[in-house]
């Protein structure tokens, strides 16, 4: 069965099974299994099992004449099946359960100068601690020959009950079928067809099952450090001559990446469909490093399980969506994730979900947030022109006033102008998905003598699609050319300079509507709807620092149209 779990780095493990009795399999790449028959009622069972390492032979190896290793024997025939693996199974389709923690084992107190602080409470006075401790769920498929999606239905992150995980099954792939594995370079597979060129195979011995199969332990290194090769051991099927288990390390040199010092593999394979169809049901990553003076270690657990092999999935179900996150995938509570966790949390995984939950919890807390908004909602006088922001963070709300320097432009319509420009805002929910705001903008230009305003209502509701309703209209002054290929500054910077003024304006009065709302991926719908009435605008300043005296501004009307004696008649 390629039902399962896995321990974690304490050796505890747990495995939910219906009430009667069951063979449970203990086994690990390396050691001898153990199959003990249990009975399953109605109160948890503790059965503790310890694995002796496996009697490793080689007597029952034939060595061919000549001084190569049988190692190489065997691999030619793996490599021999390999292509035919890798395309054995169509399609598939499993569950997929991952635990990804990452730990800092030492953080210097400043980086450039500045302090590091204890990491938003993750570190303790040791400056150690976990910074990201994630659990996720998700149905992964594959069809050939490389075409993958994920949906995650379930994600916990410690500290963060609205976050989602960053686990994936497709970043965690790791498939020795494949010529190459991608990390920092190409990794070349033991079972590469040119893997002789690049490693040293020893085989350690043979191990007999209890079914009476053999297991070749096989040692494989670098013919040279600098090779992207792996180091360890595989574990070979005999007579079939597939994978059976994975045992090795990557040097970061051989990955290319020297932010890691070394990243360990264990993988378990099982028969879903015997006697040729095996799939991973286990696989670990350990990984420790270090950068700009932090040390860090990472371990991340993953298991599969209710493989459905050679399923047909609907045309289009494979596309440009990799990876799909439920909308409730992260509103599973604790004793869901108790219920279904495969591999149990350490002792400092726990402490570290309390802890983090805990201080979460007061940081959401109505006396805390007001604390923080009592101090950044102070109102400065240097403000008043660069912006300014008040915020009810418990409520979700703000008032935002824009700097009004950064509005301050010249037309020859307007002469000096400027907007005042103020919005609020009401999130609908903590992770701001679900938003409206409202803002009115003043616009008063100093020749003109003209006050304007406009107001914008945009109701944002959909995150995943980002939808988007947008209500509009007042008076404003517009360009010509709707994509507005002149900036205002630019337009400001060439009239008072060089006195030419390039872009051409005009009144306009208007209401809108507009909706725009991803339909597929990478597809986004837009559609507008807009009455307006429009005015003609003359000139109403020559000013301009330079060259008053040689040059003149042009009308305000388009080039094509710049006629003598040209008017434009107001129109809807």
């Amino acid at each position: 069965s390629s039902r399962g779990t896995t321990t974690n780095l304490e050796g505890s493990y747990e495995l939910p099974l219906e009430p009667g009795t069951h063979r449970v399999v203990f086994q690990y790449v390396g050691y001898r299994p153990q199959v003990r028959e249990v009975r399953v009622g109605g109160v948890p069972l503790r059965l503790d099992v310890q694995l002796a390492p496996e009697v490793v032979s080689l007597r029952e190896v034939e060595v061919r004449a000549g001084a190569e290793d049988p190692a190489y024997e065997i691999m030619r025939r793996a490599i021999a099946r390999r292509r035919h693996y890798r395309e054995l199974v169509r399609s598939f389709a499993c569950d997929v359960y991952i635990k990804g923690t990452v730990k800092i084992l030492d953080a210097p107190e400043t980086i450039l100068g500045q302090e590091v602080g204890d990491l938003d409470g993750s570190l303790d006075s040791n400056r150690q601690g976990i910074v990201y401790l994630s659990e996720s769920e998700a149905r992964w498929f594959f069809q050939q020959p490389d075409r993958y999606r994920e949906i995650m239905v379930s994600s916990k992150v410690s500290g963060d009950d609205q976050g989602f995980s960053f686990n994936s099954a497709s970043d965690l792939n790791l498939n020795l079928y494949d010529e190459h594995i991608p990390f920092g370079r190409q990794v070349l597979s033991p079972l590469a067809d040119n893997a002789f060129n690049y490693y040293r195979f020893r085989l350690e011995g043979t191990i007999v099952n209890e079914d009476g199969s053999w297991l070749y332990k096989i040692h494989m290194r670098p013919k040279r450090p600098e090779d992207p090769v792996m180091q360890g051991y595989l574990y070979i099927v005999d007579s079939l001559y597939l994978v059976q288990g994975l045992d090795a390390f990557l040097t970061g040199r051989a990955m290319n990446w020297e932010v890691f010092d070394t990243l360990y593999v264990h993988q378990v394979h099982v028969p879903v469909r015997p006697p040729e169809v095996w799939r991973v049901f286990s696989q670990n990553y350990r990984v420790r490093g270090g950068v700009f003076g932090f040390r860090f270690e990472g371990h991340f657990a993953a298991v599969y399980s209710n493989y459905a092999i050679d399923t047909t999935f609907a045309p289009g179900f494979f596309g440009n969506e990799l990876l799909t996150v439920q909308p409730e995938a992260n509103e599973k509570d604790l004793t869901y994730w108790d219920s279904i966790r495969p591999v149990p949390l350490t002792h400092e995984e726990r402490v570290d979900y309390v802890r983090k939950d805990s201080i979460a919890r007061v940081r959401r807390s109505k006396p805390y947030l007001d604390s923080l908004d009592r101090v950044n909602n102070r109102l400065e006088p240097l403000e008043i022109l660069l912006g300014y922001t008040w915020r009810n963070s418990f409520k979700r709300r703000s008032w935002t006033y824009a700097s009004p320097l950064a509005s301050l432009q010249f037309s020859t319509v307007q002469g000096f102008y400027g907007n005042f420009d103020l919005s609020f805002r009401q999130n609908l929910d903590a992770q701001a998905h679900r938003w409206w705001r409202l803002n009115t903008v003043l616009n008063y230009g100093l020749s003109e003598k003209k006050l304007r305003n406009a107001w914008k209502f945009t109701y944002h509701f959909n995150q995943t699609h980002f939808a988007r309703l947008e209500l509009e209209g007042g008076t404003a002054v517009a360009q010509f050319n709707p994509e507005e290929p002149i900036s205002l500054s630019q337009n400001t910077f060439f009239s008072l300079t060089f006195r030419r003024n390039h872009i051409r304006l005009f009144d306009k009065t208007f209401a809108r509507i507009a909706y725009r709302r991803e339909l597929a991926n990478g597809l986004l719908l837009r559609s507008a709807l807009e009455w307006s009435r429009r005015r003609p605008l003359p000139t109403h300043s020559g000013f301009s620092y330079f060259y008053r005296d040689s040059r003149t501004f042009a009308d305000n009307t388009p080039d094509p149209l710049a006629l003598p004696d040209h008017a434009l008649d107001p129109n809807r």
